[in-house]
């Protein structure tokens, strides 16, 4: 096959199994128009040095992969394994890369597979999304199930291909029928954060940075951030998982974090009001724009908003996450969390130093 007037397979040949994997996904853009006769063997070898990490060589596989991808994907399948749920990263991840029909089954397995990962079995997910088959939002249906653990996700993508990718599909009166999404039966609900009040008392980032903090006590006082975080997998998935953020940052940026959670917004967590055309008030982060808008409140609430309802939107100034007074912590609690936050084994003392870090994500 030429390219511009060169052969370009004796040099992917030669380059293939380069010890350099930028040499190799040069090589992989070179067989983008050489059909698979002669280039599936190159193209599988070159898929066989990627690490699972690697995102621009996954591209450039699979742009060499284009047109060939359901070849491909039949010549790599059996090296991972007859079980899908003990794939190799590397396979997951080219799966998602090629998403073949081929691979539904197998992929449908992953994410309902409970002994793997919440990444791995939200990759699974993310990979059926980009299936263009109707077996794949089948799958996606029964992931979606009430009580599901990927139900989110299947329903966010569910949603938006609804009117895209999978728009042939039938969609609409499978979602109903499936009590997904009916806009004429959604029942909606008032979801806003509690404001502050002029006699809430005033925590002194001074006052807690001269306390000891107890890991220990942290722990239980933590229990209130569950309404927003998730901390060792408990909590509501409404703002950042918390689970090693704070390791690495200083005491006192943590705290700040706490006690003013509107200083800084994590991105991807702004703040949205919706008022709808009945009255009611809906605060939370929006997770997909349309119709219909997905909106996830303060205790993980998750609400679909048909968009003939919505009165009024606007961006909110501040956090969704409630401040440390508001949550009724002391100074003394806040100390304590910030070591359980942390991982300290022992009590600490807050960096007084005040440098400046990123602070820890509020809920929005």
């Amino acid at each position: 096959m030429r390219r511009a007037g060169l052969d370009v397979l004796p040099t992917a040949a030669r380059l293939a199994k380069d010890p350099d994997a930028g040499v190799r996904r040069e090589a992989a853009v070179a067989l983008r128009d050489v059909p698979a006769a002669q280039s599936l063997d190159l193209l599988v070898d070159i898929a066989r040095g990627f690490d699972g990490q690697d995102r621009s060589y996954l591209e450039a596989l699979g742009t060499g992969a284009t047109g060939k991808e359901a070849a491909l994907y039949d010549r790599l399948r059996p090296s991972a394994g007859r079980d899908p749920l003990e794939w190799p990263r590397a396979f997951a991840w080219i799966a998602w890369r090629l998403h073949v029909p081929a691979s539904v089954a197998d992929v449908a397995a992953r994410a309902n597979g409970t002994n793997l990962s919440p990444a791995d079995r939200k990759l699974a997910v993310d990979t059926l999304a980009f299936i263009n088959d109707p077996a794949a939002p089948k799958a996606m249906l029964t992931l979606a199930a009430p009580n599901h653990p990927m139900r989110e996700p299947a329903t966010w993508w569910l949603l938006n291909r609804l009117s895209n990718s999978w728009s042939d599909y039938g969609l609409r009166p499978a979602l109903k029928a499936a009590g997904i999404y009916d806009p004429d039966a959604i029942v909606l609900r008032d979801v806003t954060v509690p404001k502050p009040t002029a006699d809430l008392p005033q925590l002194s980032l001074e006052e807690i940075d001269r306390l000891t903090g107890n890991a220990t006590r942290g722990k239980a006082a933590a229990v209130r951030c569950y309404m927003c975080h998730a901390i060792a997998g408990i909590g509501a998935d409404f703002g950042p998982t918390l689970d090693g953020w704070a390791r690495g940052k200083s005491a006192d940026v943590i705290a700040r974090a706490i006690v003013s959670p509107g200083a800084e917004i994590a991105q991807g967590y702004e703040s949205t009001e919706v008022k709808t055309k009945d009255g009611l008030t809906i605060e939370g982060v929006v997770l997909k724009e349309g119709d219909p808008l997905m909106l996830r409140s303060m205790g993980g609430v998750t609400q679909l908003i048909p968009a003939d309802r919505v009165g009024s939107r606007r961006r909110l100034p501040g956090s969704l996450m409630m401040s440390a007074a508001q949550m009724g912590l002391s100074a003394q609690d806040v100390a304590d969390i910030v070591a359980y936050l942390r991982g300290d084994r022992k009590s600490t003392r807050l960096n007084s130093s005040h440098v400046s870090e990123s602070r820890m994500p509020s809920s929005a």
